[in-house]
């Protein structure tokens, strides 16, 4: 379970000894607000170690963002991209909205 808690720094810095035992918790993570805006969060060693690791992962694939900014833009044409193996983004079928509809039309 995703346990946020918002507090401002005032409140975090009179009960930071009970928010370092709550973050401890699985998946709990408190974001301090200053003057009403989000400055910064509080989560547990462990956390940030595995968010630090999935980004340093995500950084190795540098195809990665080109393949994200092209299904995006497939979406928003309504061109889907079917793979057909994991991983297999070389061997892809483009399938178009516009035909999955008048499939389904005919199918009624």
């Amino acid at each position: 379970m995703n346990m946020k808690h918002t507090l401002s720094v005032s409140e975090a810095r009179k009960n930071f000894f009970e928010i370092s035992k709550m973050v401890q918790a699985p998946s709990t993570h408190f974001l301090l607000t200053e003057n009403g805006r989000p400055c910064m969060v509080i989560l547990s060693a462990d956390e940030y170690e595995s968010l630090v690791e999935t980004r340093e992962t995500l950084e190795d694939i540098p195809e990665l963002v080109k393949l994200y900014a092209e299904v995006t833009r497939d979406l928003k044409s309504g061109n889907y991209k079917k793979y057909t193996q994991y991983g297999g983004v070389a061997q892809t079928k483009k399938v178009s909205t516009a035909s999955k509809t008048k499939r389904t039309k005919r199918a009624r």
